[in-house]
């Protein structure tokens, strides 16, 4: 599961539907997008101060700018609560063929984040934020 990051432009309606904010993009390749793992979004969110319930969010972009401002201002004092290990799911014992037994078979792994992690991700943040917005965008969404 991803988060990703939308911008909408609420002062003006779509074109597809007008019950609905224009949605702001940028191109698909711009390395500006920003889309995190579940694990990478509950820690940045968390590190920004924005409201994520594990399934949508919302901000203007003059929130968005000033959770940036915060969570730079306090980094060092905040980012240790965000960051998390790498961590190594394992399963069951199984038999192999050839009568060998795995007793602890990788089911999966999830990368933990450091604090050069979160560094890099509130900078993707910031400049997600300052590009949407000077292509007129109001919000930032996340789902």
């Amino acid at each position: 599961m991803s988060v990703s990051l939308c911008a909408v432009n609420e002062n003006e309606t779509s074109s597809f539907d007008p019950k609905y904010p224009k949605v702001v993009h940028l191109p698909d390749e711009d390395p500006r997008n920003v889309n995190w793992n579940n694990g990478n979004a509950t820690a940045m969110f968390k590190l920004l101060g924005l409201e994520w319930d594990g399934d949508f969010g919302k901000c203007s972009i003059p929130e968005a700018r000033r959770a940036v401002m915060r969570a730079r201002a306090t980094f060092a004092s905040r980012a240790q609560q965000c960051v998390c290990d790498d961590k190594i799911i394992y399963g069951k014992p199984r038999s192999q063929p050839g009568g060998v037994v795995t007793l602890r078979p990788v089911l999966g792994y999830e990368m933990g984040l450091d604090t050069d992690g979160l560094a890099k991700r509130l900078f993707a943040f910031s400049q997600f934020v300052e590009a949407v917005a000077e292509l007129g965008a109001t919000h930032i969404t996340w789902a």
